[in-house]
C-alpha cells in the first residue's frame, strides 16, 4: 500500500469520525435543548400551579377567618328548612317566659321591594300577665334574627274564676311578626 493511499485512507477515516462526532454532538445538543425546553415548560407549569395553590390557600384561609362572621350573618335569617324550628323556638321562649302562645298562621311571602326576597310571616296569640307578655315581646324582638313586628293588638281579659283580693287580669296580644328567610333552594 502506498503512502498516498494510506494518507487518503486516514483522511477518509478522520473525515468519517469527524462527521460522526459532529452528528453525535448535534444530536446531543438537540436532545439537551429539547430536555431544557421541556424542563422549562414543566417548571413554568409547576410555578403557575404553585401560585394557584397559594391563591387557593389564601382564599381558604380568608374563608376560615371569615367563618364566624359568615355564621353570624347566616344566623340572621331563618333557614329554608328551619321554619318549624323557628316556630318551636318562639313557643319555647313563650313557655320560658310564662305566657301561653297559640300560633295561628304561618306564611312565606315574596317581598317585591326586598333585596333578599322571602319573608316568613308568623301570626300568634300570646296571653299572660302584662309584664310577662311585654317581656316575651321584647325577647322576640331581640332574638338573633332580622325580626320586625308588623302588628300588635292588645286586649285585657279579666279572670272571674280566680277568687282573690287582687283581681287577676290576663292580657291577650295578637302578634304578627316577620323575619327574613333563606329562600328554598
Amino acid at each position: 500500500m502506498s503512502k498516498a493511499h494510506k494518507k487518503t485512507k486516514y483522511k477518509f477515516v478522520w473525515l468519517t469520525v469527524t462527521l460522526v462526532l459532529i452528528f453525535a454532538y448535534g444530536f446531543a445538543f438537540w436532545y439537551v435543548k429539547t430536555k431544557i425546553e421541556d424542563s422549562t415548560y414543566a417548571l413554568s407549569s409547576a410555578q403557575i400551579a404553585y401560585e394557584q395553590k397559594d391563591k387557593i390557600q389564601a382564599a381558604l384561609n380568608s374563608m376560615e377567618e371569615l367563618q364566624p362572621e359568615i355564621e353570624k350573618i347566616d344566623s340572621y335569617f331563618v333557614g329554608a328548612d328551619n321554619v318549624v324550628d323557628f316556630i318551636n323556638l318562639l313557643e319555647q321562649k313563650a313557655g320560658e317566659q310564662g305566657v301561653s302562645i297559640e300560633t295561628k298562621d304561618v306564611s312565606i311571602e315574596k317581598e317585591v321591594d326586598a333585596v333578599y326576597g322571602e319573608v316568613l310571616g308568623v301570626q300568634s296569640t300570646v296571653s299572660g300577665s302584662w309584664n310577662d307578655v311585654m317581656q316575651y315581646i321584647n325577647l322576640v324582638e331581640n332574638l338573633p334574627y332580622n325580626i320586625w313586628i308588623s302588628s300588635v293588638n292588645v286586649s285585657l281579659e279579666g279572670d272571674d274564676q280566680v277568687e282573690s283580693e287582687v283581681p287577676v287580669y290576663v292580657w291577650e296580644v295578637d302578634l304578627a311578626l316577620k323575619v327574613l328567610k333563606h329562600p328554598a333552594s
